[in-house]
């Protein structure tokens, strides 16, 4: 796509951009010490995924001191790759990057785990997944995981999403789950959309609880870590959607903070939440 023919689509990215970050900071609410000083394992569904959802709040955390495990379900061998590289290559460049990012944002290579779930097919069933989520959590002591949102409409999302809800609700530690957004971030923060519905109702922020606002973390003095980190994805960047990276560069990134509940409460499958986002 020449740049001309992508202007218009830019442009509507970042009108788009403009106003979901500003309602999103309208209704959030500042948990930037908060979240920092929690150590914390990020699970991603695929290599990227860390970076872009919580990369300047991780690099934040090891800035303090605060430790950070990182565990990539999968080694996303099915991104597009160059033409003669094999799966198997693919997978070790993957890694490769994802060691290099996470090095930029100062992830010790000894906290990064990597589950080698097959990219695209994860078990339906989640039970493989949650249990191998369940021994990182319990094995790691954090007091908080992050992890993509279960209304991300990529399904290795929604599947990671589940599954660790699922693991931290047998944790019987007392554990903190953030989401965080990554495909089609607008619609897939879900919370966040439907508390700025209840907040144009009620004409009133201060209705709104604390828990169930978005959990915003500045990334001021963050967003060039951030940047270097991204860059190292070399194979993925020339894939991302038109004005894609962009949304990912704001002044805070923005977590929901979800409830672990029994099974019957994360049994739902990623296609129900779809549904139900609607």
């Amino acid at each position: 796509m020449s740049s001309l023919s992508s202007l218009p689509r830019r442009a509507a990215k970042t009108l788009t951009r403009v106003a979901s970050s500003g309602a999103i900071r309208a209704v959030g609410v500042d948990m930037t010490d908060e979240i920092s000083d929690r150590p914390t394992l990020v699970v991603a569904p695929h290599p990227d995924d860390e970076t872009l959802g919580c990369g300047a709040t991780i690099a934040r955390m090891r800035m303090r001191g605060t430790p950070v495990y990182v565990v990539l379900v999968t080694g996303g061998g099915q991104s597009p790759r160059p033409p003669g590289m094999s799966v198997a290559e693919l997978l070790a460049l993957r890694q490769q990057e994802a060691s290099g990012a996470l090095a930029h944002l100062g992830v010790d290579e000894d906290h990064t785990t990597m589950l080698n779930f097959h990219d695209g097919a994860l078990p339906p069933d989640r039970s493989t997944l949650t249990q191998a989520l369940s021994s990182v959590i319990g094995s790691t002591h954090v007091a908080q995981v992050m992890v993509t949102s279960s209304r991300d409409r990529h399904p290795d999302h929604a599947t990671v999403a589940l599954a660790t809800i699922e693991a931290v609700a047998r944790n019987p530690a007392d554990v903190r789950v953030y989401e965080y957004a990554v495909w089609q971030r607008v619609p897939a923060f879900g919370t966040c959309r439907d508390l700025v519905r209840r907040l144009i109702r009620d004409r009133s922020e201060g209705n709104l609880p604390e828990r169930a606002r978005p959990h915003l973390v500045s990334t001021r003095g963050f967003l060039d870590q951030k940047r270097q980190a991204m860059a190292v994805y070399q194979s993925q960047l020339p894939h991302f959607p038109v004005g894609f990276l962009e949304d990912f560069f704001l002044p805070f990134e923005a977590f929901a903070q979800v409830r672990p509940a029994g099974p019957a409460a994360v049994a739902r499958t990623p296609r129900e939440i779809s549904q139900e986002d609607h």
